[in-house]
């Protein structure tokens, strides 16, 4: 199972070295907590994938969140699989 706490600490600390202002960094480490919740929820012994990212993102528009708001999870999600944990990424933003 995926430590949530300790990812978004490493995400944190690779966000702060990248030099990402305090309020970005902010931003990105909260979407992840609440995409790992969210997933955990729903999948707690799967490792997240793509469709899992799109499913998440689907939910965040669908609660009635703002087209910045979800292109701002879209990019801290799209940067800390790609970046942090080396993952496969395909997904393109939704239109």
């Amino acid at each position: 199972m995926i430590e949530i706490n300790q990812e978004v600490t490493q995400y944190r600390a690779y966000l702060t070295l990248a030099n990402f202002k305090q309020s970005t960094v902010s931003a990105y480490c909260r979407t992840l907590e609440q995409f790992y919740h969210f997933h955990h929820s729903l999948h707690a012994e799967v490792i997240p994938s793509q469709s899992h990212v799109q499913n998440y993102l689907l939910n965040r528009r669908e609660s009635g969140k703002s087209w910045s708001s979800i292109n701002c999870d879209y990019s801290s999600l799209r940067k800390y699989f790609k970046q942090l944990k080396d993952f496969e990424w395909s997904l393109k933003k939704m239109p």
